[in-house]
């Protein structure tokens, strides 16, 4: 390690153990801690806007918070934050600058934006450092290796008040600390890109004169996008880097061309290497151009199965896989510390939280527990209040607590609590459903580019039909298998589904063919409809939407 990077690592080293004690503090009392930040952010906020309109002077209990603030999704803060759009202040918070509003995607073509404060800014900062510094104290020859990370720009375009908007991970990425930046190999300008195959492309053409040891983005289908790209591109990155140029291919805004100019030295040596492997391989695979690669960071709960089993195509079994969090553009809400597991301790530190139970959503009266109050094994909705102005904020994400670090929950994420199928009341969720294919093709050891289950209301009894795309299922024989064991595992994840298929409410799950390549061209166009990033957006393994046929470009049946 360079002398440089020592002396980081211990001035970094010193501020992270603060940090770490502190986060270690909290845990051991989530009650007192989770309290203690509501009444301090009520307290503060008490002569905004929304503070006023809701008492927060008059708030002693969280009793009377429960009383006072009503539990609401994003439509009912949206009249607060465009006045803020517009630079009103003082409105669902007081005394914070306002650096930008995170955009996220939305279900129809409408997008939220989330006010981030000086405050909730240094929040997201801290979380990420605390999940940094778990992965390098089980993995310390990481820190100084270089890493691949993709962000998006955050300034996009600007409100009637002159705030910018776009994505955090831009602004966070200009405030990181220049010696640690150096470690990465995309510069911070990378995130004006708009085009994802050109990111792919720098990432590739940067990165292959560099040992990296790291590649983080939150999506495990950019990781697969990105593991891929080096041998559709192989003759043009080798090219590129025997002469120590940019390609053409791609577009490039200029500013990125400036931050990577002095990168782009010919290295013919290194395009050998890599001209050597693509001969012996018939690939460039990121296990044999990055041996030492030894983290990937990214989600691995929900849906996302269907992308990470193509991991093992690409890189070593020796590349480990940590889940980055549970985190949105509202806030972090997890601290993962483990390997393998989408669970992660409840960040109590920068949010207050609260959980209604999955089967008591729809009450009148629902119970609404606090962090230290969960069951394990239990499914609930979270619920969050943050000092970016959100309170009691129904985010539609529904947990499963899966037990407790010190006193405080760990808990994973399931699904979105409103992509949930009810034709004749099993209530089939979007997990049950993701679980049960992932079973079912690890039972008969199939991959697929992608999947989607869609209600099927033809005919004199409902049911199911999974879409599989022609060219992973070569035959009949392999459909009617993994229907069967799609069948059969639903049958097991969800009593009701078994109850309405055993009285014949329910035909049994059917394998449809569409042609290939349509998911890709349906994930692109329901990214254009809805916005945000390449990286908010999630493939769902449940479509509800009763346009899917037309979206997808097929006939109705």
């Amino acid at each position: 390690m360079s002398l440089w990077l020592t002396l980081v690592q211990k001035v970094l080293g010193r501020k992270a153990n603060k940090e770490v004690n502190r986060f270690f503090a909290a845990i051991k009392e989530p009650q007192k801690i989770q309290q203690e930040l509501l009444f301090s952010l009520l307290k503060r906020n008490r002569n905004s806007e929304f503070g006023q309109e809701h008492h927060f002077s008059e708030i002693n209990s969280i009793e009377e918070f429960r009383k006072r603030v009503p539990i609401s999704e994003y439509d009912y803060f949206a009249p607060y934050i465009d006045k803020i759009k517009k630079g009103e202040k003082n409105i669902l918070f007081s005394d914070q600058q306002v650096l930008m509003f995170a955009l996220t995607s939305g279900t129809s073509s409408s997008r939220k934006f989330i006010p981030v404060t000086d405050e909730s800014v240094d929040d997201y900062r801290r979380g990420w450092s605390l999940w940094g510094l778990g992965v390098f104290y089980h993995y310390p020859h990481l820190f100084p290796k270089p890493k691949i990370t993709m962000v998006s720009d955050h300034e996009e375009f600007y409100s009637e008040g002159g705030i910018p908007c776009g994505s955090i991970s831009g602004l966070t990425t200009q405030m990181q600390n220049p010696f640690f930046r150096m470690t990465y190999v995309l510069p911070p300008e990378s995130g004006k890109i708009k085009q994802s195959d050109a990111k792919y492309y720098l990432a590739w053409r940067l990165g292959v004169s560099r040992d990296v040891g790291m590649w983080i983005s939150p999506n495990p289908s950019t990781h697969v996008k990105l593991a891929r790209f080096g041998t559709e591109h192989a003759q043009t990155l080798i090219k590129d880097l025997y002469e120590g140029t940019l390609t053409t291919e791609f577009e490039f805004p200029d500013v990125v061309r400036k931050a990577v100019r002095r990168k782009l030295k010919p290295n013919p040596k290194r395009a050998a290497e890599l001209e050597q492997i693509l001969e012996e391989t018939g690939a460039l695979r990121p296990r044999d151009i990055w041996p030492n690669l030894g983290m990937i960071g990214c989600w691995l709960g929900g849906s996302l199965q269907s992308y990470l089993q193509h991991f093992p195509d690409y890189f070593s079994d020796k590349t480990a896989i940590r889940d980055i969090g549970l985190v949105a553009s509202e806030n972090r809400m997890t601290i993962p510390k483990e390997d393998d597991t989408p669970g992660g301790v409840l960040d109590i530190t920068t949010g207050y939280y609260e959980f209604i139970p999955v089967a008591e959503i729809d009450s009148d009266e629902p119970t609404v527990l606090e962090a230290h109050e969960l069951e394990k094994e239990g499914e609930y909705y979270i619920i969050m209040t943050t000092p970016n102005g959100l309170y009691r904020y129904h985010i539609c994400d529904v947990v499963k607590c899966i037990g407790f670090f010190e006193k405080t929950p760990e808990i994973a994420f399931l699904n979105k609590g409103s992509n949930i199928s009810n034709l004749t009341g099993e209530k089939l969720s979007e997990y049950q459903v993701a679980s049960s294919v992932s079973a079912a093709l690890k039972h008969l050891e199939l991959k697929l580019a992608g999947y989607g289950l869609i209600p099927d209301r033809e005919g004199e009894t409902a049911g199911y039909s999974l879409l599989v795309e022609e060219s992973d299922l070569p035959n009949s024989e392999l459909a009617t298998q993994l229907a069967d064991t799609v069948e059969e595992e639903l049958r097991k994840s969800n009593i009701e589904y078994e109850a309405k298929r055993e009285s014949g409410r329910l035909h049994p799950v059917r394998v449809e063919l569409i042609p290939t390549g349509r998911w890709e061209d349906y994930n692109r166009e329901m990214l254009k409809k809805r916005g945000g990033t390449a990286e908010q957006y999630k493939h769902p393994a449940l479509i509800t939407n009763p346009d899917v046929r037309s979206d997808l470009g097929l006939v109705e049946k």
